[in-house]
């Protein structure tokens, strides 16, 4: 299984790639101002941070819906979306609106992967995510390389093509896995709950879920100041780079460079870490970003920069599965769904803030500064993060 979840990951990461990395590029191909695009970007992300715990919830309380049986609406409303864009080739207010779903909707199906990984682990369906997830990675690295190529010696309306095969692979993907998965629960020895199916425990709703959950609520806020941080030095890799005397192919290096240092440490996590204790991993994934970002605010020249990413592989590459194993041991399987989105919406609002916050800092203070300030942040989630991971699955 997999191979097949793997094949799944695949799917929704070379389409976070098109939808979200090359969504500047794009909208801006088109006409679009910088401010526009910004204001894209946070809709795109908000909608798709709000609808996520949204969708969860639903799938939470409600018997019948189920993220194998919701997964194929996703995957139509992102068509509807591409669809809209393909035609709208000047770019007008349709792209406006359509480009928001077709992130959102992007955003979605992470979430909707990762409760199908969650139900199928609990019924006894054995899927190594951190191979299947490492295989995302590595097809977004490759998307990002090889669209970026296409787009230079073309135009923006290749990375609307690249969606529209992205879109029929992901389907194909899709109804593979899902023949797949209904095989293998028949044949799962466990008794719990095939994947798609529900225990009789009831779910709870968001304000409940919080109030029996500080805790875990408290690890979010952690996750959500990490993650500005994080996704400062992402989205304003350029500026980064420029400051230590590099340009733009060297920000192509950094950018594949970090994504590549972490597919190791994600696609060998259950090899090599899968019978540690996941707290204990959390807490030096945390670290470790923390230092990345002290590292990113210090560095003076592209070699100590390089220096700096190399611990995207102990941060994000153990955080990627690490918080997916943590977060279905510490929160009851009937709210798995809430707690996953939750999860995945921090790292997603983490990003909008950056956006906005950091943006608005460069126009006003150096790069330097504005990482520091990056970094002084990540350190405070760092500490938030660590105190209220759970020393027991018990204690909620």
């Amino acid at each position: 299984m997999t191979f097949y979840y793997g094949a799944l990951q695949i799917s929704i990461w070379a389409d976070i790639c098109v939808s979200m990395t090359f969504a500047a590029v794009y909208l801006g191909g088109t006409g679009h101002s910088n401010a526009a695009i910004g204001i894209i970007l946070a809709a795109g992300n908000l909608l798709g941070a709000t609808l996520g715990p949204w969708i969860s919830s639903a799938i939470d309380k409600h018997r019948e819906i189920t993220p194998v049986r919701l997964m194929p609406y996703i995957i139509g409303a992102r068509a509807i979306a591409i669809a809209v864009i393909f035609a709208d080739a000047g770019g007008g207010w349709l792209t406006d609106i359509f480009y928001v779903l077709f992130m959102a909707m992007s955003l979605c199906a992470n979430t909707l992967i990762l409760k199908i990984y969650v139900d199928a682990d609990y019924s006894g369906v054995h899927i190594d995510f951190g191979i299947g997830r490492g295989l995302g990675s590595a097809a977004y690295v490759v998307v990002s390389s090889l669209l970026g190529i296409i787009v230079r010696n073309t135009s923006v309306r290749a990375i609307i093509w690249a969606g529209i095969i992205i879109w029929v692979y992901q389907v194909a993907a899709f109804i593979l896995f899902r023949m797949k998965l209904k095989s293998a629960a028949a044949g799962a020895i466990s008794a719990a709950p095939l994947p798609g199916e529900k225990g009789s425990a009831q779910a709870s709703g968001l304000i409940r879920f919080a109030a029996d959950n500080k805790r875990f609520c408290l690890l979010l806020l952690g996750i959500f100041l990490v993650f500005y941080s994080h996704s400062t030095l992402g989205s304003f890799m350029i500026n980064v780079v420029e400051n230590v005397g590099g340009d733009t192919g060297d920000m192509g290096f950094m950018n594949a460079f970090m994504a590549l240092v972490e597919i190791p440490a994600v696609m060998f996590y259950t090899k090599f870490f899968g019978s540690k204790d996941r707290r204990r991993i959390l807490r030096i994934a945390f670290i470790f970003f923390a230092f990345k970002a002290i590292g990113a605010a210090l560095a003076t020249n592209l070699a100590m920069l390089a220096a700096a990413m190399v611990m995207q592989a102990p941060s994000f590459g153990l955080y990627t599965p690490a918080i997916v194993l943590y977060t279905s041991e510490v929160v009851r399987h009937e709210d798995s769904a809430k707690a996953q989105s939750l999860v995945f919406s921090m790292t997603t609002l983490g990003s909008v803030f950056a956006s906005l916050v950091s943006g608005a800092l460069l126009d006003r203070v150096s790069v330097r500064m504005t990482m520091a300030i990056a970094a002084a942040v990540c350190v405070a989630g760092t500490a938030v993060a660590i105190m209220s991971i759970q020393k027991k699955p018990s204690e909620q």
